[in-house]
C-alpha cells in the first residue's frame, strides 16, 4: 500500500476567533496527534503535518510529545497562501484533512476549484470538519465535494474510514428527512 501524508489544515481565520471554535479546533487536532502517538493512524498515513492557515500559512513542526501551541485566530483565509505552502512541501500526492467553519468567500472558493482542477492526474484528497454550529456546510462541501464533509465529532470516521483507494465514501444523513427520503425511495423499488 502506498503511503501518504496526511495534512491537518486547521482554519485560524477570523471567523474562527469564537472561544468555542477555537476548543474544537484544538481538540480535533489533539485527537489526530493522539492517534498520530499511539500508532492508530489508517496505514496508508506515513506522517501528519500540521498547518496553522488564515492570511498566512505555516507548517507546525511540533515533536510529537510537545503541547500543541495555542491557535491564535484572526485575519482571512488566503487561499493562494496555503496552496502554496502546500504545493513547496509536496503535498501533491497527499490528503489534506481541512478543519473549518467555511467562513471562505465566494472568490476563495473558486480559487480552491480552480486549485483541484489545475493537477492533471489528479488533486490531493480532501476531506473536512465542519467545526461550530454555523459552519456554512454547503461552502465547505464546494471546497472538498460531496460525501467528504463530516460534523466534528466524525473526525475518527473521516481518518479512520478514508480507505487506500476509496473515491468518496457514501455520505451520512445530515437530517431524518434524508434518512425517509432514502427509505421511500427503497421502498418504491419493492413495488
Amino acid at each position: 500500500m502506498d503511503q501518504q501524508a496526511l495534512y491537518v489544515v486547521a482554519d485560524c481565520s477570523g471567523s474562527m476567533a469564537e472561544p468555542g471554535k477555537t476548543a474544537v479546533l484544538a481538540s480535533l487536532v489533539s485527537y489526530v496527534r493522539t492517534c498520530e502517538r499511539l500508532g492508530t493512524l489508517p496505514a496508508w498515513c506515513s506522517q501528519v503535518k500540521l498547518v496553522a492557515w488564515s492570511d498566512q500559512a505555516r507548517l507546525l513542526e511540533l515533536a510529537l510529545q510537545a503541547p500543541l501551541p495555542a491557535l491564535t485566530c484572526g485575519g482571512r483565509a488566503e487561499s493562494a497562501t496555503l496552496f502554496a505552502l502546500l504545493m513547496q512541501d509536496g503535498a501533491r500526492t497527499a490528503r489534506i484533512l481541512l478543519l473549518s467553519d467555511g467562513g471562505i468567500d465566494p472568490v476563495g472558493q473558486r480559487a480552491w476549484q480552480t486549485w483541484r482542477a489545475g493537477y492533471a492526474g489528479g488533486a490531493p484528497e480532501l476531506r473536512a470538519i465542519a467545526v461550530g454550529a454555523d459552519a456554512t456546510l454547503p461552502a465547505l462541501e464546494v471546497l472538498v465535494g460531496k460525501g467528504r464533509l463530516f460534523a466534528a465529532e466524525d473526525i475518527g470516521v473521516a481518518l479512520h474510514d478514508w480507505a487506500a483507494h476509496q473515491e468518496a465514501p457514501q455520505a451520512d444523513p445530515w437530517c431524518l428527512a434524508d434518512t425517509v427520503q432514502a427509505a421511500s425511495i427503497e421502498t418504491d423499488d419493492w413495488a
